[in-house]
């Protein structure tokens, strides 16, 4: 039967008009034979032209018209209607979405169970095949569902919880964990360091932004593109409990550029178009490269649930969905769990759920090997465990399966203008992909370092991964600059000493020492004086400076280009220890080694001005030892306070000879910008890709039964039953408080009947440590009690059948009120010697 479109629109539009037309002619406005055609005429050409577009018009009054209200209220009354249209329309289209949910939900759900019972069937098979001897019989339950449970034979309210692998204590009540969710430990292909030390890392990237849905009739939309912003990954899908919505972390290596045909390409694709901006700074901007992640480790995820709560709350159950991809492209196969932990950080104490062995959640109803049949879960994982408070939950996910898929991919084409149908699409410098670089290769006036751009123009930021690849606009305007070597005429004034030539830098006043003149070997970071008169009035200032001795500063002094001035003065100065004076002499003692020489200058700096001399430059006269002498004024001898008191070691003053002024070209940079205009294209490439999905994760305390009990479904056997044993993979949690007292306990009981349920044998699983109870049942041997052993128990007819046709196992599983943690039985098997 054909579907009914759920666009009603058009017609709610006809049914409108007719209802005018005919409320029309009953008033009997248009029942005239020449008006009530030209009524019809108009309907027809109404719905023509009009249907699907909005019924309201507004007609304004022509000049010199008698204004009357009946424009406008047909106009409000059209636009009513419209309103009321699209309410309908939308209440249509809502209930027609629900409805197909529904009955998709429903399918899925019905599939998932079928899948779910042959999952049973084959697992029950692994265990059939454990042994080779053809007179052992295996029968169990690996609790994926109820296909083994007789139900009609458990007591009224004791039905157990079974599903997803274990069976347990039902479930009274359970409360979901409030929280938000996050990635932590972002490090994309292993590039930065990771800030929570006790977790692993998250090397990947967050959605599936590349796909594409093949479809060359819509341009082969981005597989994002077709799913309601609803519905697009997102890191809070993880919580929303919606089966609808989800969150995909992937990790991609594109295959050297091959196209679709698998053909290597010669194109030289540009690396800007493989990056994403990792920050949102403009000036100080830095990217990552999304398409070469090393296959060679594996995709990690580590998300952390944190409840606002900061005193943490009480959790028991943690359930995972996986996402296991799209149709569209090969699916994912499972994904691992390599751990859960849960902090406690009131206490600073974590709890690993598991730490020696990952667990896996797959799409396929069997394991992939025998080997993982205990640590695998189908379609979801279900960890039940003793309540644990917590407040931070971090669990972290592993694929190391890589699909090869195709994805699409932009790049940029630039051109002069805008308008490209104008100039006819003649692309800027013949270029298919925009290198910015190219604007100065053909001058070797221009510096190819020197060419910047702003590629957040074509680069997204990666948290907004899409907004170049949707935007409607496909020509974005960028500006790209550079510099032109240039000529100027400078002037800088030089100092030689002996021979060597220096520039002067810069006049530099250090606190608590005096000025200097500096002077560097470098013309590069030279003062440049584009005016000659401000160069020959700073000349003569330092010539006039140093036109006599024992003057106070600027003192001139030579440092290296690098070398920080206030740092340097800082370093060469040397202590005076005491100072003397005789017939115009004054000798300086140094408390180390001075390094002067005769005719050298140096400028003396007190801590107050002695009698003997100021603070001001010195020629030295002579030396011996550590002391040094200067000439001075004859004064007479009263000495002050020298703390503090130093002296450094200055060049010779420079003279008009030898300090003069300098004339001469300098190459310099002017900024050159060049607007451009990129177009957007699409290409399709081959690439590796690894991916993470998930749909749901819930963490919560539940509230359990104190008693439930599991009884099997009877299994048949053919032939006589000798002896009988039990394994089982179960965990019976102990409650303790924070001294490790025993609160409580839980414990299952296991038990065999042998007539259909009449009566019940207990049981010991071979696993358990022998406590009175047999852990081999023998029927009907015949054996006396002195070549019994004591862990086999013997029945033999009347108490038991003397033709057993059928065994039905039962377990009760009880826990003490004070606790709330479930016994949990994984599976079991019964293992029988049959003759």
């Amino acid at each position: 039967m054909a579907q009914l479109s759920t666009d009603t629109l058009a017609y709610s539009q006809v049914i409108s008009k007719v209802q005018d037309f005919l409320l029309k002619y009953a008033k009997n406005e248009n029942n005239d034979p020449k008006n009530f055609d030209k009524a019809y005429k108009d309907l027809l050409s109404q719905i023509q032209t009009s249907i699907g577009s909005p019924l309201s018009e507004l007609k304004f009054f022509n000049k010199g018209e008698i204004p009357s209200s009946e424009k406008f209220n047909n106009f409000s009354s059209n636009v009513s209607k419209d309103v009321n249209m699209i309410l309908n329309q939308f209440d249509s289209l809502v209930a027609n979405y629900v409805n197909t949910f529904n009955q998709i939900s429903n399918q899925i759900e019905l599939e998932k169970n079928l899948i779910s019972r042959i999952r049973s069937k084959i697992n029950v098979l692994d265990l059939y095949s454990s042994s080779s001897a053809t007179n052992i019989t295996y029968f169990g339950d690996l609790f994926n569902n109820l296909d083994f449970v007789d139900v009609n034979k458990i007591k009224q309210n004791r039905m157990p919880e079974v599903s997803n692998g274990f069976a347990c204590l039902p479930t009274n009540k359970i409360k979901k964990m409030s929280g938000s969710i996050k990635i932590v430990n972002q490090n994309y292909n292993d590039q930065i360091t990771k800030n929570i030390q006790t977790v692993d890392i998250s090397n990947g990237l967050a959605g599936s932004y590349h796909l594409f849905h093949q479809d060359e009739a819509k341009g082969n939309p981005f597989l994002y593109e077709k799913d309601s912003a609803l519905l697009r990954s997102n890191e809070l899908a993880m919580l929303d409990e919606s089966p609808a919505t989800y969150f995909e972390y992937e990790a991609i290596n594109v295959k050297q550029f091959e196209d679709t045909l698998g053909v290597l390409g010669t194109v030289s694709r540009r690396d800007y178009e493989f990056l994403y901006s990792d920050n949102t700074n403009s000036v100080n901007k830095s990217f990552i490269n999304w398409s070469n992640f090393d296959k060679t480790k594996p995709l990690k995820l580590t998300v952390e649930i944190q409840t606002p709560n900061k005193k943490g709350e009480y959790i028991n159950h943690i359930s995972i969905v996986p996402f296991f991809g799209y149709d569209q492209i090969a699916s994912i196969k499972n994904i691992k769990i390599t751990s859960i932990k849960l902090l406690d950080e009131t206490e600073n104490k974590t709890t690993n759920l598991f730490s020696n062995e990952s667990v896996y959640i797959g799409s396929d109803i069997s394991a992939p090997s025998l080997s993982l049949k205990n640590r695998y879960f189908y379609n979801k994982g279900v960890f039940k465990f003793e309540k644990i408070k917590a407040n931070k939950i971090y669990i972290t996910f592993e694929q190391s399966e890589f699909k090869e898929v195709s994805i699409k991919h932009a790049y940029w084409t630039p051109y002069e203008t805008k308008d490209l149908a104008t100039q006819g699409a003649t692309k800027w410098m013949g270029q298919d992909r925009f290198t910015a670089s190219a604007i100065v290769s053909d001058s070797n006036n221009y510096k190819s370092e020197s060419v910047s751009w702003d590629k957040s123009i074509v680069v997204p930021f990666i948290g907004k991964p899409t907004e170049k690849k949707s935007s409607t606009t496909n020509i974005v305007r960028v500006n790209v600059k550079y510099f032109e070597l240039t000529n100027r005429l400078i002037n800088t004034i030089n100092f030689v000493k002996d021979a060597t030539p220096y520039y002067y830098r810069q006049l530099k006043y250090i606190q608590g020492v005096g000025s200097f003149r500096v002077f560097v070997s470098s013309k590069t970071v030279a003062e440049k004086y584009t005016d000659a008169t401000t160069a020959n009035s700073v000349l003569d200032a330092i010539l006039q400076e140093n036109a006599t001795d024992n003057k106070t500063g600027p003192l001139p002094i030579i440092i290296s280009a690098e070398q920080d001035i206030e740092e340097y003065v800082n370093s060469i100065k040397k202590k005076i220890t005491s100072v003397s004076a005789a017939s115009g002499t004054a000798t300086i003692t140094c408390q180390q080694a001075h390094g002067l020489a005769v005719n050298d200058y140096v400028y003396i700096n007190t801590s107050s001005d002695l009698d003997i001399m100021t603070k001001g430059k010195y020629k030295v006269s002579a030396i011996s030892g550590l002391s040094f002498s200067v000439a001075i004024s004859s004064v007479t001898l009263t000495l002050s306070q020298l703390a503090n008191s130093f002296f450094i070691k200055v060049i010779n003053f420079p003279t008009a000879t030898n300090l003069t002024k300098q004339t001469s070209q300098d190459a310099t940079d002017a900024q050159k910008n060049k607007d451009l205009f990129l177009k957007r294209n699409f290409e399709y490439l081959k690439a590796d890709r690894a991916a993470i999905g998930i749909r749901d994760i819930f963490v919560g305390y539940e509230s359990y039964a104190d008693v439930c009990e599991i009884v099997s479904k009877p299994y048949k056997i053919y032939g006589k039953l000798e002896l009988l044993s039990l394994q089982v993979e179960d965990h019976s949690p102990v409650e303790l408080d924070s001294s490790g007292e025993i609160i409580g306990t839980s414990r299952i009981d296991y038990y065999i009947s042998v007539d259909n349920g009449s009566k019940w044998i207990q049981i010991s699983p071979m696993e358990k440590n022998f406590a009175g109870i047999p852990e081999v049942l023998a029927f009907n041997q015949n054996l006396t009690t002195t070549t019994s052993l004591s862990q086999i128990a013997y029945f033999n007819s009347p108490e038991v059948p003397q033709e057993i046709n059928s065994v039905v196992f039962k377990a009760v599983m009880k826990k003490d009120r004070v606790v709330n943690s479930t016994p949990i039985i994984y599976s079991y098997k019964i293992g029988m010697k049959v003759v």
